[in-house]
C-alpha cells in the first residue's frame, strides 16, 4: 500500500504545479536579466536543468517558497539549457551533470565562456570525489548530490550567489569550493519504499 502512495503524491504534484503555476504570458516568461549582479539582494534568478520531470517539478514546487530564489525556466538538457540561459542570462543555473543531447559538464563550460557571471550549481546521484572533481575542472560553483538536496540545496545557493563576481577569468583555476550544509525545509521523498 505504501508503494501507492508514491504514484498518487507524484499525481498531485503534477496536478498541483499544472494548476497553480501555469506559464504566464511569452512577454513575461521570457523577460531579460535585471542590470543588477548575482550579489545584490533581489532574489536570485533561477534556471533549472534535469532531464527527470519530476526533479524539476519538485525543485521548482519548493524553490517557489523560497524569497531568495526566482525560477525563471527550466530545461530538461545541456544544449536547451545553454539556448535559453543565452536569452534570460540567469543568476544561477542548477544543472544535473548526466543528461542527453550535451551533458552538465559539457553545458557548463558554453556557459561559463558565454555567461561569465552566472553561477552554476551541479547536482548529480554519482557523488564521488571523481564527480566533484570533474564539476569543479569544468568550471562549476557548486557541486549537491541530489540526496541531499532538501538539507543543503539553499546553503549551497546562498554561498554560491555570494561569491564576488568572477567577470571572465580562467574558471579552471579557481581552488575548489567548501561544501556546507544546515538544516531546512524537507523536499519530498519520491525514492521507492525496499
Amino acid at each position: 500500500m505504501v508503494g501507492a502512495a508514491v504514484p498518487a503524491y507524484i499525481d498531485s504534484v503534477k496536478t498541483n504545479y499544472m494548476t497553480e503555476t501555469a506559464a504566464p504570458a511569452r512577454s513575461t516568461w521570457l523577460r531579460p536579466a535585471p542590470a543588477a549582479t548575482p550579489n545584490t539582494r533581489h532574489p536570485f534568478r533561477t534556471m533549472i536543468v534535469d532531464d527527470s520531470a519530476i526533479i524539476v517539478i519538485c525543485l521548482r514546487e519548493y524553490l517557489d517558497t523560497q524569497e531568495a530564489v526566482q525560477v525563471v525556466d527550466t530545461a530538461d538538457n545541456g544544449s536547451e539549457a545553454v539556448r535559453k540561459a543565452v536569452l534570460l542570462k540567469p543568476d544561477l543555473v542548477l544543472m544535473d551533470v548526466n543528461m542527453p543531447c550535451l551533458n552538465g559538464l559539457q553545458a557548463t563550460d558554453l556557459l561559463r565562456q558565454r555567461l561569465p557571471n552566472t553561477r552554476i550549481i551541479l547536482m548529480t546521484l554519482d557523488e564521488t570525489d571523481t564527480t566533484r572533481a570533474l564539476a569543479h575542472a569544468h568550471g562549476a560553483h557548486g557541486f549537491i548530490a541530489k540526496e541531499r538536496l532538501a538539507n543543503d540545496l539553499m546553503t549551497e545557493i546562498h554561498r554560491v550567489c555570494q561569491l564576488p563576481n568572477i567577470g571572465s577569468e580562467n574558471h579552471r583555476g579557481n581552488p575548489p569550493l567548501p561544501y556546507q550544509s544546515s538544516a531546512l525545509p524537507a523536499l519530498p521523498d519520491l525514492r521507492m519504499p525496499a
